[in-house]
């Protein structure tokens, strides 16, 4: 595949979107080869792909925020068909059939538990981020491993 002009451009903004070296070059017209020679050749270029990885990410950490505290709506299912209500212009449950209303698909709110805590290890590390120290000096020589967290830290071993 022989690069075309502009490529770098459409590469590194499509590495922005979305952080995948795969799907930018795609969107670009070259091969990964291609990318990756012209990384390792030119320190701009390379410093500009670390930018495209950096936005991609600040994206991502922006979602993984929103849905943690935000929560996402899943639909509420049963017999595996969605469940819903019909509802007048005001908002207000109305009998189907009631002139002018509309059906609303019921929903649920889930937050992610899982998010919050990556977050939370990631921005207060100190307080969140477990940790692992190795002693040595066990019986015997063996290796000794204590698991810290919780605001625990390798001086209070």
């Amino acid at each position: 595949m022989t690069p075309k002009k502009g490529w770098p451009e459409r590469f590194l903004a499509a590495l922005a979107d979305d952080a995948n070296v795969r799907a930018a070059c795609r969107t670009a017209g070259i091969s990964r080869k291609s990318a990756y020679q012209r990384r390792g050749q030119d320190p701009a270029f390379a410093a500009a792909w670390q930018d495209a990885l950096a936005d991609a990410c600040d994206d991502l950490e922006r979602e993984a925020v929103r849905r943690a505290r935000d929560g996402t709506d899943e639909p509420v299912l049963y017999q595996g068909e969605p469940v819903g209500e019909w509802v007048n212009r005001a908002g207000r449950v109305v009998p189907e059939g009631t002139a002018g209303a509309r059906w609303v698909p019921l929903t649920l709110k889930r937050y992610s538990d899982v998010l919050l805590i990556f977050l939370l290890k990631a921005h207060r590390p100190e307080l969140y981020r477990e940790s692992l120290k190795l002693l040595g000096g066990g019986q015997g020589g063996e290796i000794v491993i204590v698991r810290l967290g919780g605001g625990a830290s390798m001086e209070d071993l």
